[in-house]
């Protein structure tokens, strides 16, 4: 199997005009104000990686937090104060360039390892074969540079040196660009967005990544911090939100996810098609064998008793909860066991179905939920291909007394199935009595180029605490055929 193409080039790719520098280089610093200014912000807006830069001529804490990351880079001490060395070092950015080379470094690759993980964004360690370090000093591989790696952008986060078994080697990182923009975009700010998931979707939108939230609690403004012990970047106060709502934050396909793991349950998946009601799954089996051809397949109405009463927990033993009950756990995924006695698990059921189909959640069967579960529990005939895929040994699986309800997972598959799966997606596992859950893969790791094995780790999503329990949330979402569930919110965030 082939590496697929890396392709490395300088910064942005077309040709790029020169920027008149003023006639006059003072000695700028922060509170002044001028046509000077505004050259400077706009080389840090266009040239410096800071995309997110005021154009106003006006040296605040965001132009001074720019001015000392281009100082940093060049390994100038950090003043934050544009002396006779920044305005070289403007200039230098100021100039014309013509496009940018793009070089295809594939033939001198011998390792490409992927991570895709939950708990950061997408990155891909690279090892290249380079005798003499030829490549390296001729500044291949220098910080900050474009990586192009199956049509996704990165940037060069870190480089090491070593003695491989041909020569001298490079193995560099690479991180999704966007992604890292928002590390260096910094300097005092505030924003009057409303909530920490609007304020999410703003950066996601400027910074050029598409975005799925979950609503969070309104807030009326939100911060980026600098002063003498915190220089926040975006992407920190990210994750402070993300913390204070108990939410993940992760970035996967040039998508920034921030939602509490249960939301997620679900919602994003490998599927064939998009239609189905319920919840979508890729079940990993062992022992059977999925079926890869597609299937018809053809659901007998489950029989509810005459009448809708409202269902609630504590209620007397009756056929009304018994008939919910199957419902959920036959066609919606919900691990629930089937006695006809409302109580703590039935209610946490009900509330994901609430959830899911957008109504509003009381844990408690009203005429609206009793219209969701009607028509899951009618007839259905599809047509689909089967989604599960095989593992390819026993998947290693784990419960504690701990926590009865925590279950980890981890599995590999093949290079084929594997490298469809991304963090965020649900998967169930068949074969295996007692450990039948909905996990949420939080890891996937491989290496190009090779017949291996795909690395697949996951857990049963934590619950958010009490405070955020107590939030109706409600979020519109678009799922549609082929490939991956494209995940779509709407920009505006309101309670219902």
């Amino acid at each position: 199997m082939a590496i697929p193409d890396i392709i490395i080039y300088e910064g942005t790719s077309p040709a790029l005009p020169a920027i008149p520098a003023p006639t006059v280089q003072r000695q700028l610093q922060r509170g002044m104000t001028g046509a000077d200014v505004r050259f400077v912000q706009q080389i840090l807006k266009t040239r410096a990686g800071h995309a997110a830069m005021v154009v106003d001529g006006i040296f605040g804490s965001q132009t001074e937090g720019g001015v000392k990351d281009l100082q940093k880079f060049t390994g100038a001490t950090p003043s934050g104060v544009v002396d006779l060395n920044t305005w070289k070092l403007l200039a230098v950015l100021a100039s014309a360039k013509a496009a940018s080379p793009r070089d295809n470094i594939t033939d001198r690759v011998s390792k490409v390892e992927v991570s895709l993980s939950m708990d950061m964004v997408s990155q891909i360690t690279v090892t290249v074969s380079d005798p003499g370090l030829e490549m390296f000093q001729a500044n291949y591989f220098q910080v900050r540079r474009t990586v192009k790696f199956l049509e996704i952008e990165l940037e060069i986060s870190s480089v090491e040196i070593s003695q491989g078994s041909g020569g001298e080697q490079v193995i560099f990182e690479a991180r999704t660009a966007a992604c890292q923009r928002l590390k260096r975009d910094k300097g005092q700010k505030t924003f009057n967005v409303g909530s920490a998931t609007a304020f999410a979707a703003l950066m996601a939108r400027d910074f050029g990544l598409a975005f799925f939230g979950e609503k969070s609690m309104s807030k009326g403004t939100i911060s980026r911090v600098q002063n003498a012990s915190t220089d926040e970047s975006s992407w920190d106060v990210l994750k402070r939100l993300a913390s204070e709502n108990q939410f993940v934050l992760f970035e996967v396909d040039g998508r920034l996810f921030f939602c509490t793991q249960q939301f997620l349950i679900g919602k994003y998946a490998v599927v064939a098609t998009g239609t189905n009601p319920g919840f979508l799954n890729t079940p990993i089996r062992w022992l059977s064998d999925p079926s890869g051809s597609p299937t018809t397949t053809t659901l007998p109405a489950i029989a509810y008793p005459k009448g809708q009463p409202l269902l609630y927990r504590g209620m007397p033993k009756n056929t009304h909860v018994t008939y919910a009950q199957n419902v959920m756990k036959q066609r919606a995924s919900q691990n629930i066991v089937i006695d006809g006695i409302f109580g703590a698990q039935t209610e946490a059921a009900v509330r994901n179905i609430q959830k899911f189909f957008k109504v509003s959640v009381t844990g408690k069967v009203d005429n609206s939920t009793w219209a969701i579960l009607k028509f899951l529990g009618s007839a259905q005939t599809t047509t689909r291909k089967e989604l599960s895929m095989k593992a390819i040994e026993c998947p290693n699986v784990r419960r504690s007394d701990d926590d009865i309800f925590a279950l980890t997972l981890s599995f590999q598959v093949t290079m084929e199935d594997g490298r469809k799966l991304r963090p965020g997606m649900t998967v169930t596992l068949a074969d295996i009595p007692y450990f039948d859950a909905n996990f949420l893969i939080n890891e996937v790791r491989w290496t190009e180029g090779t017949n291996g094995t795909v690395s697949v780790s996951a857990r049963t999503p934590q619950e958010p605490g009490d405070k955020l329990k107590a939030l109706k949330l409600r979020a519109r979402i678009d799922l549609t055929g082929g490939g991956f569930a494209n995940i779509q919110t709407t920009d505006t965030f309101e309670l219902t």
